[in-house]
């Protein structure tokens, strides 16, 4: 009879593992609601989540060699992208998720404006404290990034108006040559007939 994978927790008794509060892979920005953070830089950012893991204790825990110890670790979510905008809009969407699944949403609107307000005000929070993370390094590419991103939108923007007066030119071409056209047939409609005499004639 197959047996199923006991977990490490599972093999010794609750007060017989080692909690130190070891926390691994701390990211580079941790929310204040003390599940989730952000990792990485600039162009490369990952939304991380914190859960709990247990691990057997080596040589290099000392007393605590071959025991089972507790400890907390950020994982990637996995989520990837290039702004701090992309992650917080992650984020947002994945708290949103997530209290819908509690809750087993009914449709009730009112619930639903409760928990979209309640991400934002969580989405504030974070985003209030993010300056105490970063370095003046960081701020600056921050800052560049925000200048760089405003840009290109008022770059897109252009464009986006440049096709439109490409098209209204061509429409305004179009409209000239139906105009030119029929004012040629009227002009030609209304010029007097050369009628030719007997005598020119011969």
């Amino acid at each position: 009879m197959a047996r199923g994978i006991i977990n490490l927790k599972d093999t010794v008794p609750d007060s017989e593992i080692v909690r130190l509060g070891e926390v691994r892979n701390i990211p580079n920005y941790p929310f204040p609601d003390g599940n989730y953070g952000i990792s990485g830089g600039y162009g490369d950012y990952s939304l991380v989540k914190k859960r709990v893991a247990y691990r057997t204790g080596t040589v290099e825990d000392g007393k605590n060699l071959s025991k089972v110890i507790e400890y907390e670790i950020y994982e990637d979510v996995p989520c990837y992208l290039s702004t701090f905008e992309g992650v917080f809009d992650a984020y947002a969407k994945i708290l949103n998720l997530t209290e819908f699944k509690k809750k087993k949403m009914k449709g009730e609107i009112s619930e639903l404006i409760e928990i979209h307000k309640n991400t934002q005000a969580i989405i504030k929070q974070a985003l209030s404290g993010i300056d105490t993370y970063l370095t003046d390094e960081q701020k600056d590419i921050c800052t560049m990034a925000d200048t760089k991103l405003k840009l290109q939108e008022k770059i897109d923007n252009l464009k986006s108006d440049l096709e439109k007066y490409k098209k209204i030119d061509k429409e305004i071409d179009r409209m000239y040559n139906t105009i030119k056209e029929k004012t040629t047939i009227i002009v030609n409609r209304d010029k007097p007939k050369n009628h030719r005499t007997k005598k020119e004639e011969e």
